[in-house]
């Protein structure tokens, strides 16, 4: 099988994808909202949400947190700390969403121009994913 999001509704014995168009990322973690049955959370680089078990998909949203180490930007505010990666989210019993990033926005007199400090955060939704904090 190639990549994509795939289910099963029999214990594993037969996989259907659930939808063909997205077969290029590896996915890695999806994560299911213990207060509604067909909600599942997924990041990709951003965070994306299906209300129906995985056959639909939200729009890509931008996980960021703010921190005043966070200077440098390829776009955006000083402060943002935007340039994220390898995003992993937990839904909380009550709904609250946090997700853990790495971002490399930090940038240190003591290294080389160009290169910058990866440093863990994370941010929490109240909201259902509509803003992070």
């Amino acid at each position: 099988m190639s990549g994509g999001i795939f289910r099963t509704e029999d214990g594993g014995a037969h996989w259907t994808r659930l939808n063909p168009m997205m077969t290029s990322y590896y996915y890695d973690r999806i994560v299911a909202d213990p207060r509604y049955d067909n909600r599942v959370w997924m990041p990709v680089f951003e965070l994306m949400r299906s209300d129906d078990g995985g056959r639909t998909w939200s729009t890509p949203k931008e996980i960021s947190g703010s921190n005043p180490l966070c200077t440098f930007q390829n776009r955006g505010p000083t402060g943002e700390c935007d340039e994220d990666s390898f995003p992993i989210t937990e839904v909380a019993p009550n709904g609250d969403i946090v997700v853990h990033f790495a971002t490399g926005n930090i940038q240190s007199g003591w290294e080389t121009p160009g290169e910058y400090e990866q440093t863990l955060l994370a941010v929490k939704s109240t909201n259902g994913g509509t803003t992070f904090g």
